[in-house]
């Protein structure tokens, strides 16, 4: 936008020299000119805003996936937001155990009639509703390189009728028990740490195994002959399986101790800092990119026999590639941790991502209050 302006800046000041007798009709050039400059900005403000809009709510939207509670079988999923004339306006995605799940959970847009509903900081009222699964359509959407087996497809609803008392604004849930394992909202994302490293550690164990029964080839290097001999005794096999366990180690020592920190501070009745909810932040999100690069490292160590579908580590790989894609170890959710390390004060962003330390949804469904303390969810287009 700056270039368009200069642009029409400096042809205007040239043309202001210019002698009258040069050009015919001068004025009206100028002005169908400026006017070209600026429906020129208007279509680029335009556009990026929307590309701007699509991205943030396609974040958020993901992010959603993190909120369910699959111990319990309820299903806690979110959609990825498009515009509200999408075909993809009833439909939340990434619903993992939908099949055999109790509830779906689906979170939605507050709007006052028409009117959307916001907060007094700016940002817009959610409200989290439980459907039953009759209410609820899943659509076949789960193929994918890896973690095959949570069977997180899409779902739709249309037209629910959902009671006020089968849904929760999660961003201003208050919790009901003042035991400490319920006053950390941030123990919902950071429970995820635990399966990156859990993937981690048995492609490092089928590694060790795979090393310890496995002979190297007889070859020959330059005018050497090297006779076939057990693969453990190669160097490179030692170290390389010496970092995958110093990088898994540290990964799972890190997040234990800063879990472990938050929990002391919650059992002596102290609630955690910005700075210790950020080092909990960075903890499970280190877990997720360190177990990520052990993992590569251990199936390049392992050569050709874990190419097939029959390995081991060929299934840990795409699972931990797959998990490896999640918002959680993206580099905006250590952007939000580092702005707590520096104790500064939330942007508009992360008010829309966090909430006491962890993390709402914001979805494009509506709801629409009622009387007699109901509600239902409207379609959006």
């Amino acid at each position: 936008m700056a270039e368009y302006f200069a642009l029409r800046s400096f042809v205007v000041r040239q043309w202001r020299y210019m002698e009258p007798c040069s050009f015919a009709n001068g004025e009206d050039e100028i002005a169908r000119f400026a006017e070209i400059i600026d429906n020129y900005v208007a279509v680029a403000v335009s556009y990026y805003k929307e590309r701007e809009t699509h991205y943030r709510d396609r974040f958020l939207g993901i992010l959603g996936h993190d909120l369910r509670n699959p111990i319990s079988a309820i299903l806690f999923s979110a959609t990825s937001l498009a515009s509200r004339t999408s075909d993809d306006d009833q439909r939340w995605q990434f619903a993992s155990g939908c099949h055999h799940a109790d509830w779906m959970i689906a979170s939605c847009l507050g709007y006052d009639g028409e009117v959307q509903a916001m907060n007094d900081d700016g940002a817009p009222v959610t409200r989290v509703c439980f459907l039953s699964p009759g209410d609820c359509q899943i659509i076949d959407t789960w193929n994918t390189i890896g973690l095959r087996g949570t069977g997180s497809n899409d779902f739709s609803a249309t037209d629910v009728f959902v009671p006020e008392a089968r849904s929760f604004n999660y961003q201003l849930l208050k919790p009901l028990r003042r035991d400490p394992l319920y006053s950390f909202p941030g123990f919902i994302p950071g429970k995820f740490g635990a399966v990156p490293l859990g993937v981690a550690r048995a492609a490092l164990d089928a590694t060790i195994e795979l090393v310890r029964r496995s002979s190297a080839r007889s070859v020959v290097k330059g005018n050497k002959f090297i006779a076939s001999h057990p693969l453990r005794e190669e160097s490179h096999m030692q170290t390389g399986i010496a970092q995958a366990e110093a990088m898994i180690g540290s990964a799972k020592s890190y997040l234990y101790d800063q879990t472990d920190r938050v929990w002391q501070l919650l059992l002596s009745g102290q609630r955690p800092t910005p700075v210790d909810t950020g080092r909990h932040s960075i903890a499970y999100i280190n877990a997720y990119r360190t177990c990520r690069e052990a993992v590569d490292q251990l199936y390049c160590l392992a050569g050709a026999s874990v190419i097939f579908a029959s390995s081991p580590l060929d299934r840990l790989l795409r699972d931990m590639r797959t998990m490896a894609q999640h918002v959680l170890a993206g580099p905006a959710s250590f952007e939000i941790a580092g702005r707590m390390l520096l104790v500064l004060r939330p942007t508009h962003r992360d008010r829309e991502v966090t909430c006491r330390g962890s993390m709402y949804l914001i979805k494009q469904k509506t709801w629409s209050g009622g009387s007699g303390g109901k509600g239902s969810l409207r379609d959006c287009s």
